[in-house]
């Protein structure tokens, strides 16, 4: 779980030996691999587990990692392998910006990627675009996509036809998209705006 600061284990092996003075534990630990944390242990078998939280954030819900150590008996002829098992929960997307992209009425068709500001630590899961509505100036929100918007077929790339749209000498057409950003199990809003600027001079 990314929001915890660390990753704390503890838990204890039994050894029995019967040469005198020989049940107990190696102090050195054996990692099995490139481990995010660290494992010590006594020699009357108590271990810990210690990692940063931080290093686990990649994995998302039901993804789990387990990290293996190997120990050591005192008098080196028996080991045991220990397993740490880290399990990930889910994190929302994160958008760092409401955009404002401006067009001139006389461009061609301009294309924009509503998911180019939105990102999610859990690597494995997918961003997609949800629950859309849009508003042309002054007009109501609808569900329904204007003419002069087209969605692509990849579900993220918006395409804006600026000679679509009426645009007075001197003014500019405000188009606010509003929608969601899911990674599959939660979503976060995002909202963008598009301004479609006249090149011609109003009146004075």
């Amino acid at each position: 779980d990314g929001r915890k600061s660390s990753f704390v284990a503890t838990g204890k092996l039994d050894i029995f030996d019967s040469d005198t003075g020989e049940s107990k534990f190696q102090l050195d630990v054996t990692p099995g691999g490139a481990n995010f944390g660290q494992l010590t242990i006594d020699a009357e078998g108590n271990y810990s587990y210690k990692a940063l939280a931080a290093q686990f954030r990649s994995l998302g819900l039901d993804e789990t990692r387990v990290e293996t150590f190997t120990v050591k008996s005192k008098d080196g002829t028996q080991s045991q392998e220990i397993d740490i098992t880290i399990h990930g929960t889910n994190e929302a997307p994160v958008v760092t910006a409401n955009p404002v992209m401006s067009v001139l009425a006389t461009d061609t068709t301009k294309a924009f990627n509503l998911l180019e500001t939105a990102s999610d630590v859990d690597v494995n899961d997918v961003l997609s675009v949800t629950g859309m509505t849009f508003k042309v100036g002054s007009g109501s929100t609808t569900s329904s996509i204007p003419n002069g918007l087209v969605m692509d077929a990849d579900g993220k790339t918006l395409k804006v036809d600026p000679s679509k749209f009426t645009v007075a000498a001197g003014a500019t057409v405000s188009i606010l998209v509003s929608y969601d950003v899911s990674d599959g199990h939660t979503t976060t809003h995002q909202t963008e705006v598009i301004n479609i600027v006249s090149t011609k001079l109003g009146s004075v």
